[in-house]
């Protein structure tokens, strides 16, 4: 989805607009809009799945530059963040989205059981785009996947292409990254933003 109400091209553009900008690009939106929309959904499903934990532990494995956990702690008071993000710049990013937090976002890879594992905290949510992995196959997926077979909370999630052919939709492409959900179903299309997700609530619900 493009934004044409702003023209980033533009030499006029405040430091401000050019931050923002650079967040939602840097996530792999057109807009700030589009990510909004897509973000929405997952924000206010944490919200609820995590109402009523006090300073509830939440883990975003690909975190990226942090913008989804600075949506999710808005609405989740005294929310302790946690992520992995395997590319150095976004991790640099979210030092300045989320300072606060920033001590608790490693870099690496997700599938090698970085820190936040090591830490052996009992995370409330765990957020996971599951086309993660996919891409990485079932051998290098396994131990990951025995890790979260123990979560509370699971949380998956998918945008735009992940949701075309062949999987068609996010109960499919979860299950092709190995992940046997009994899931309760909270797809939400967005507009042409067109988000989804679901969550596995309870411990070893797979």
């Amino acid at each position: 989805v493009h934004d044409a109400s702003i023209d980033l091209a533009s030499s006029h553009a405040s430091p401000e607009i050019q931050a923002e900008h650079d967040l939602y690009t840097a996530n792999g939106f057109d807009s700030a809009a589009s990510m909004q929309a897509c973000h929405g959904p997952i924000v206010e499903h944490v919200a609820t799945l995590l109402r009523g934990v006090e300073s509830p532990s939440i883990l975003d494995l690909g975190c990226g530059n942090g913008v989804l956990l600075r949506s999710i702690a808005e609405r989740c008071d005294r929310a302790r963040l946690f992520g992995v993000e395997l590319e150095r710049a976004r991790l640099e990013q979210l030092g300045s989205v989320l300072p606060e937090h920033a001590h608790r976002a490693f870099l690496g890879n997700l599938l090698e059981l970085p820190s936040p594992w090591l830490l052996e905290e009992d995370f409330d949510a765990v957020l996971l785009m599951p086309g993660r992995l996919v891409e990485a196959g079932p051998d290098r997926s396994q131990a990951l996947l025995e890790r979260l077979s123990a979560t509370r909370n699971l949380v998956v999630y998918a945008y735009g292409y992940w949701l075309d052919e062949p999987y068609g939709d996010l109960r499919t492409l979860t299950e092709s990254a190995g992940l046997e959900p009994q899931f309760t179903d909270l797809k939400a299309r967005v507009g042409p933003a067109r988000a989804s997700l679901q969550s596995a609530p309870g411990r070893g619900a797979y």
